[in-house]
């Protein structure tokens, strides 16, 4: 008797909970490398698609992914009915083919029939597809997904990590590599960028399973990745190489993203609770691995959840609104890849532990203060000018 009693209680609870709303923030799909470098042994014919665009690789995945979150939200939880309404979802994109490319095929995977055996094949014809509008900004003027968009308080607080005595000792430490990629690859390192740059090559030309060059060995190829995302992590602020956290850093990389995630939030709760029929219950950001990480850091995530590493090409991560008969609360899902199914996170949000892995929004609202970004339209100025000024120290 008592066991059947735990068992209805737990039932209620189930019950009881409603999800109002879901975020998805993902990076695109597998794309070709973004440069050569001088000696590079692969000319750019081996590539089906110009420099950095999205590879058919990665439109399979970007589609896939969609599937996935079709089983989330219109099969499991039913939140998003299975045929488009354009009340329900908005989709935002940097301004990039690759982006823009994976936002669509995402939507494909998302709103497609998918009765049939060999769902990419056989979508590519698009019976009975609706195109969703995707919507995006100049991608230099794209404060919302680009972190890299200019900010002169973001430019002063990179610029102090790199004078820092540990990263020079860093660097320092890592000279051989260095040498050994400027004598082999005609490159002239002189910057952090260019490691990265190079090591995204490398690391391109791996995933899509062509040989790396005869003075690549695994251990060279194991060091330079290591060193490349050490170097990208720091100076994007996480607490590494013995220095804190640099929150100021972090907050100018994305903390307007995280500002607009949770005023969208509350902007649910409103229409909720006036019972708006035709409120909004899913937003979509199809943006980079530099995206997700940034983003990632204002949640206390990322060194948790990935280490060093960065964020897999389709990446996906899930901010959900929910409700139960107390209280509003976010749960946190995150897919690695197309293979790897969605898992909780929620416990791993920095400063808003709760019992059985969820986060109260209240809680989760004034854990993220520091790190936000509160711009808006006023006094007839745009946001883009807006971010500026408060960019300005």
């Amino acid at each position: 008797m008592k066991i059947f009693i735990i068992f209805i209680l737990q039932i209620n609870a189930i019950l009881s909970k409603e999800l109002l709303l879901a975020q998805t923030l993902f990076r695109h799909g597998s794309r070709a490398p973004n440069k050569v470098y001088p000696n590079d042994i692969y000319n750019l014919t081996i590539w089906p698609v110009p420099l950095g665009q999205l590879l058919p690789l990665g439109m399979e995945q970007s589609f896939r992914q969609g599937v996935k979150l079709n089983e989330r939200y219109i099969h499991q939880y039913k939140l998003i009915n299975s045929t488009y309404n354009v009340n329900e979802i908005t989709v935002r994109s940097t301004d990039m083919d690759r982006t823009l490319t994976s936002a669509y095929y995402n939507l494909i995977g998302f709103y497609i029939n998918h009765t049939n055996e060999n769902l990419f094949l056989k979508s590519l014809g698009l019976q009975n597809f609706n195109p969703i509008p995707v919507h995006t900004v100049p991608f230099n003027e794209d404060y919302l997904l680009n972190v890299y968009a200019s900010c002169y308080r973001k430019e002063h607080e990179f610029k102090k990590q790199l004078e820092r005595k540990e990263f020079k000792q860093y660097l320092s430490s890592k000279e051989h590599i260095i040498k050994k990629i400027e004598k082999f690859s005609g490159l002239q390192i002189k910057n952090d960028k260019d490691i990265r740059d190079f090591f995204d090559i490398l690391f391109v030309q791996n995933y899509n399973n062509y040989s790396l060059p005869s003075w690549i060995t695994k251990g060279l190829y194991d060091d330079i990745r290591n060193m490349s995302q050490t170097i990208w992590d720091y100076t994007s602020g996480d607490a590494l190489l013995g220095v804190e956290e640099n929150v100021e850093l972090i907050k100018y990389s994305a903390g307007y993203l995280l500002n607009h995630i949770i005023k969208n939030m509350v902007r649910s709760i409103n229409e909720y609770d006036n019972n708006i029929s035709d409120r909004k219950k899913y937003y979509v950001f199809s943006a980079h691995d530099s995206t997700l990480s940034a983003f990632l850091r204002t949640l206390g995530v990322k060194q948790k959840l990935l280490g060093t590493r960065q964020p897999e090409y389709s990446a996906v991560l899930s901010i959900e609104l929910w409700k139960d008969d107390k209280d509003y609360f976010i749960k946190l899902f995150y897919s690695d890849n197309v293979e790897k199914p969605f898992r909780d996170i929620t416990n791993f949000i920095s400063d808003c532990s709760e019992v059985d892995d969820i986060c109260k929004l209240n809680k989760f609202i004034r854990r993220s203060e520091k790190y936000m970004i509160n711009v808006n339209e006023k006094n007839g100025e745009n946001l883009v000018n807006n971010f500026k000024k408060i960019c300005q120290l």
